[in-house]
């Protein structure tokens, strides 16, 4: 886990990772949505730490198994919009990432009002579902759960747009 996400450096980056990974929990893992933004922020204070917990099934005090997919979730969107980040800004000049990011944005939060499309192409799609499945194996996460977050990544994103 030494570069667990580029998206805690980068404000932008940071908010559509956080945007993209919201998605894919409330797919997923419903459950974990009152727990997300306390989730999240432990996740950009120390991904490690946070990595490293969500890996643990402990009991907590009361009996309960505790075993977040948020952290796995944000770290795995970090890549992910780093790649589509990446890709689109590739077509288009440097000065362009803060357009990129901004439409990003608003695919991710308003996916339904979003006036511009920007649908990912068959081949596109199936590098970001690898990107997801790698770096869900390589934070140590077991390979169903990797599919099923890399099936919920394109989803989301396919949706979005």
């Amino acid at each position: 886990m030494d570069d667990v996400s580029a998206a805690r450096d980068a404000p932008e980056e940071r908010e559509l990772s956080t945007a993209l990974a919201r998605l894919v929990v409330e797919r997923i893992a419903p459950e974990e949505l009152v727990v997300f933004d306390e989730t999240a922020e432990e996740y950009f204070d120390d991904p490690r730490k946070a990595l490293g917990a969500g890996l643990r099934d402990e009991p907590l005090g009361f009996g309960l198994d505790l075993a977040l997919l948020t952290p796995f979730a944000l770290a795995v969107a970090g890549q992910v919009v780093q790649f589509i980040t990446d890709l689109v800004a590739g077509a288009v000049k440097d000065e362009a990432k803060p357009v990129v990011a901004s439409l990003l944005r608003r695919l991710l939060h308003r996916p339904a009002e979003a006036s511009t499309n920007v649908p990912l192409t068959v081949e596109q799609s199936r590098r970001v579902h690898e990107i997801a499945v790698s770096e869900g194996r390589r934070l140590g996460l077991a390979e169903p759960t990797t599919a099923l977050l890399g099936d919920a990544i394109v989803g989301a994103l396919a949706l979005a747009t």
